[in-house]
């Protein structure tokens, strides 16, 4: 499963890296590794608490980074102006051993079947109505209009 998602949001609650960002989605639907979502009854007004750790186990760390690297969507000339290279600092030699433990300091998952894209004909839209992609590759598009 791969999609893009042009935001970027933390699911523990606290503010992402600074500036413009998005989010890529790779892996598997289903995966070894087990979180948890926490609420209060009693205090309903506070969100739950979410323990998403996709990339805790060496199996799923191993196969989730090498599906990542070998996506033709981070190296599609419509991407090179992202901030890829500045999210895994330090990283900049050819080995990718060291982004892994970066990515899994700071990469979240969020294991669902399907995903919800930017429906629209701004420069932001993933999908455009007329249900075709507007990205330069993907593997498989869920969208649905929100």
């Amino acid at each position: 499963m791969f999609h893009f998602l042009p935001l970027a949001i933390r699911y523990d609650g606290s503010a992402p890296r600074g500036g413009h960002g998005y989010q890529v989605h790779v892996g598997p639907m289903y995966s070894d590794a087990r979180g948890s979502v926490k609420s209060s009854l009693r205090m309903r007004t506070l969100h739950p608490a979410l323990l998403l750790n996709y990339l805790s186990l060496p199996p799923t760390e191993k196969s989730g980074w090498r599906r990542c690297a070998a996506r033709a969507a981070f190296w599609a000339s419509r991407h090179r102006r992202t901030q890829w290279r500045r999210a895994f600092a330090g990283a900049a030699s050819a080995d990718r051993r060291p982004r892994v433990g970066v990515g899994a300091r700071d990469a979240e998952t969020a294991l669902h079947p399907a995903c919800t894209c930017r429906l629209g004909v701004d420069a932001l839209a993933v999908v455009a109505p007329t249900a075709c992609a507007c990205t330069a590759w993907m593997d498989c598009a869920w969208w649905m209009p929100l």
